[in-house]
């Protein structure tokens, strides 16, 4: 099975950016690419929290509303 042309540009794109900043070993790349994505992640469940709590203080709640 072969990759779209595409897919492996960005592939090789990515590759050669680990190569240029010192990352030889594939694994190392890996570990780096998690961590990336574990990171991307956290920031958007922060952002999203963050977005919930302002929502939820400029919204009076049922009580004090009456």
């Amino acid at each position: 099975m072969r990759l779209p042309p595409e897919k492996k540009s960005k592939i090789d794109a990515l590759w050669d950016r680990f190569w240029s900043g010192g990352l030889s070993n594939p694994l190392q790349s890996i570990e780096q690419m998690s961590y990336l994505i574990f990171m991307k992640r956290l920031e958007d469940m922060d952002v999203l929290e963050q977005r919930l709590s302002l929502i939820h203080i400029s919204e009076p709640t049922r009580q004090e509303a009456i």
